[in-house]
């Protein structure tokens, strides 16, 4: 696949805590708190707060697609659960080499379901990427899981285009267990010429994977609400720390875009590639790039989900072997927009 060279150390670090507790911090719009201030007062939530185009006819559907051409002075953030990506895949060569590929189509990736006990995939992935010529490196959590299921979240980027931010990268802490896979959060920032006085867009990413099995009516908490309350209180951190106000949160949420409705409640978060279907056979959506419009306006409104058949002319068999998840993308200015709106688990690096 020629794109990728080198290889690394990696590195243990242990990062601060963050509680799954629900406040209200800068980062949220007048809008969203008024929002929930006449939730609690009036007892319902008017989610038409939300709309400030009024009624609207449904939006057209579209399918997963091959990603356009690049646009100069933007960035591409994507998610992607690679299925149990373990020693079986990572003993793959043409599996690793496509994996390889996907990932060095965009600056950030989040991905979920990494399946062994030293994120030993992972650190193979940067040695793939690295070999080709690509500059990439990675943060890994530990193991999260219960009982006897558990996975690790990983983000990569691109060095020579983005940088994390130190010591941001942590596992939310949820000493209740509210939610079976603590989500995990890092801080970006693009790298820009130095010369221009404009300055670099940064953002922080919350990488989450719930429970299929816990994001429905009848779950006895639903893990979809409790990501509201994991959404403001990382935004709230990441502002109060950082001065950060650009929050996304991302991942395999396990719901369609009705489904998102116990988040929407409390926090104005949008799914910028809608009901496109991402699993592999194209009949569902799971898999979610979530923003607060008012808030990360650097959106540039180019968003989709990638098409393993077509970009790789293989068939949808082949497609499972990689995954049975696909890519979903967003792409963001370089650049801060004007007037923008002012855990107990260890990270591994790459």
């Amino acid at each position: 696949m020629g794109l990728f060279q080198s290889r690394g150390k990696r590195k243990n670090r242990r990062r601060s805590k963050l509680s799954i507790t629900r406040f209200f911090g800068p980062s949220l719009t007048v809008g969203g708190i008024a929002m929930a201030l006449g939730t609690a007062l009036m007892g319902g939530f008017d989610l038409s707060l939300f709309d400030t185009a009024g009624p609207q006819t449904p939006p057209p559907k579209f399918e997963p697609t091959t990603l356009p051409d690049r646009v100069p002075d933007t960035i591409r953030i994507a998610t992607f659960n690679i299925e149990s990506f373990g020693q079986s895949k990572m003993s793959n060569p043409d599996v690793m080499a496509q994996i390889a590929t996907i990932v060095s189509q965009f600056d950030v990736i989040a991905i979920q379901e990494v399946k062994h006990k030293d994120a030993a995939p992972i650190a193979e992935l940067i040695r793939e990427l690295r070999s080709g010529g690509a500059d990439y490196a990675a943060t890994v959590s530990e193991p999260i899981g219960d009982g006897n299921y558990y996975e690790m979240y990983a983000f990569l980027w691109d060095r020579t285009r983005v940088m994390l931010r130190e010591n941001t990268d942590y596992v939310v802490s949820d000493p209740e267990k509210r939610i079976a896979r603590e989500p995990m959060s890092a801080t970006f920032q693009c790298l820009t010429n130095p010369a221009d006085t404009r300055r670099p867009f940064s953002f922080t990413l919350i990488n989450s994977h719930t429970d299929p099995d816990e994001v429905k009516a009848s779950s006895r908490v639903n893990e979809i609400a409790v990501l509201a309350d994991v959404f403001v209180s990382v935004a709230n951190y990441s502002y109060t720390t950082d001065n950060e106000d650009d929050c996304i949160l991302l991942g395999d949420l396990n719901v369609p875009v009705a489904g998102l409705e116990p988040l929407a409640r409390v926090v104005p978060l949008r799914s910028v590639a809608g009901e496109v279907p991402t699993n592999y056979s194209k009949s569902k959506t799971n898999d979610h790039i979530l923003i607060e419009d008012r808030t990360t306006a650097e959106f540039t409104g180019r968003t989709g989900v990638l098409d393993l058949e077509a970009a790789f002319g293989i068939s949808q068999a082949e497609v499972k072997k990689i995954s049975d998840h696909l890519p979903v993308w967003a792409e963001f200015s370089i650049y801060e927009a004007p007037n923008n709106v002012a855990s107990s688990n260890s990270t591994r690096r790459f």
